[in-house]
């Protein structure tokens, strides 16, 4: 049971720091798209 239990730990683990790296994508995409918003919305000017 405790091999189980270590495994699970490992895998929540894993779960974590691709749900943070996730985020971070999102948020990275997210300045882009902005940035080239602002960029058309200047051009424009």
């Amino acid at each position: 049971g405790s091999l189980e239990a270590r495994r699970l730990r490992q895998a929540k683990k894993i779960l974590l720091k691709a749900e943070n790296e996730l985020n971070d994508l999102t948020v990275l995409s997210l300045v882009a798209v902005f940035e080239q918003l602002v960029l058309d919305y200047l051009k424009t000017l």
